[in-house]
């Protein structure tokens, strides 16, 4: 399995996703439950935060125009 490594860790790369190396198969579930938390936590994280960034998006006049300039409506 070692000479596919690399394979991996490029599929890993371009889905967005992360190479873990297994060494252990029995550390597997370990593995999924940590990254089920994470995505867990980063979602909570993000809904938590949705407010305050929409707030300093509408308060920040360097912001307004940075996002007109990103869509192209100079």
């Amino acid at each position: 399995m070692v000479s596919y490594r690399d394979f991996f860790m490029v599929l890993a790369f371009m889905t967005s996703g992360q190479y873990v190396p297994m060494l252990n198969s029995q550390l597997l579930a370990n593995v999924i439950m940590g990254r089920v938390r994470e995505e867990i936590s980063l979602d909570r994280l993000m809904k938590d935060a949705l407010p305050d960034v929409m707030i300093m998006k509408c308060e920040s006049p360097k912001l307004k125009e940075l996002m007109k300039k990103a869509k192209g409506n100079d």
